[in-house]
């Protein structure tokens, strides 16, 4: 099966250094090669690469809000190949 989607879960993903950096470059690298690639954090980062689509979810991990963020990232996340998910 070859990816053509990928979704990224960070709760801020802002770029300034480390494993943040890493996952922009690869996500820039991705959708030069063809692959769509979405960005679903907290609130908007202070940069994307070109080509990254972003979408904002509320990732509280208070336990009494996951019920409904379970249900925001079922529905955003349908239709994806690979979801990569960091900082939890």
């Amino acid at each position: 099966m070859k990816l053509a989607r990928l979704a990224i879960l960070h709760p801020s993903l802002v770029a300034g250094g480390g494993a943040e950096n890493l996952i922009l470059w690869a996500a820039e690298e991705l959708v030069s090669r063809g692959i769509a690639v979405k960005a679903f954090t907290e609130n908007a980062p202070s940069r994307l690469p070109p080509g990254v689509e972003h979408e904002c979810v509320e990732l509280d991990l208070r336990t009494w809000k996951w019920p409904r963020v379970a249900r925001q990232l079922a529905r955003g996340l349908s239709g994806f190949d690979a979801v990569l998910f960091l900082n939890f």
